[in-house]
């Protein structure tokens, strides 16, 4: 399937896991005490969430694959909720003005247990602004180019080689300044060599060293354990 990977969770080969340094968005701050993954079966239908550990073996037995990096969640190639005993989960939202609280959590023998936590920061004004800035800057693009003379003609189309800005991709660098196994945001050029930045900085590389992991849905996500120090998770 398209976007799905049979490879372990982030982080744990040695790759450099994060979102793009200094990126904004709507961030989403997910506070977990103990995380659960979110599990689909082989129609893509939802499934019992399950810890970690038993997302882990099903990857590494090739039951499973990964189905999307952000919120973790994979795809079991060989189950169907039919045939499978889901009791659901139960959803929390609490509404505030600066960030809104969103927990999943299950109820066992009258106790509710957190399987994920969710801190969404709004950020409308500073959205308002950055939108402003933007369309100026088109404006001015639509005018003239870089030396100052009328731009003639626009770029068609907003994928590059199979990217798009803002897409989460893995950089496999064989040799040079950035050699080694790279996450994070690209941005895309009409040349080929694309930036991939990532929480230690920005790299170019061209697109025949890229990985697609997931496009870009138009957040920027952060993880921090309960009561922890924020460490950034692509």
């Amino acid at each position: 399937m398209r976007g799905e990977t049979g490879t372990a969770s982030p982080g744990g080969s040695g790759v450099t896991p994060g979102p793009a340094a200094g990126e904004r968005g709507r961030e989403a701050h997910a506070k977990q005490s103990s995380p659960f993954v979110f599990v689909l079966d082989k129609h893509r239908g939802p499934l019992q969430p399950c810890p970690p550990a038993r997302a882990r073996k099903l990857l590494v037995a090739g039951r499973a694959v990964v189905a999307r990096y952000i919120p973790f969640t994979i795809r079991i190639k060989d189950r169907t909720a039919e045939a499978s005993q889901v009791d659901g989960v139960e959803v929390g939202v609490d509404p505030g003005s600066e960030h809104t609280g969103i927990a999943v959590f299950t109820e066992q023998a009258g106790e509710f247990r957190a399987r994920q936590a969710i801190q969404l920061d709004h950020r409308g004004g500073q959205i308002r602004t950055k939108v402003a800035q933007r369309s100026r800057y088109r404006r001015r693009r639509r005018t003239v180019n870089k030396h100052g003379f009328p731009r003639l003609r626009l770029p068609r189309t907003k994928r590059l080689f199979g990217f798009a800005t803002g897409g989460l991709v893995r950089a496999t660098v064989p040799a040079g300044r950035w050699a080694g196994t790279h996450t994070g945001r690209v941005a895309v050029r009409s040349s080929g060599s694309h930036t991939v930045t990532t929480p230690a900085g920005a790299i170019k590389t061209s697109h025949k060293n890229l990985t697609l992991l997931q496009r870009g849905d138009g957040h920027a996500y952060t993880t921090k354990p309960e009561g922890g120090v924020i460490s950034d998770t692509p």
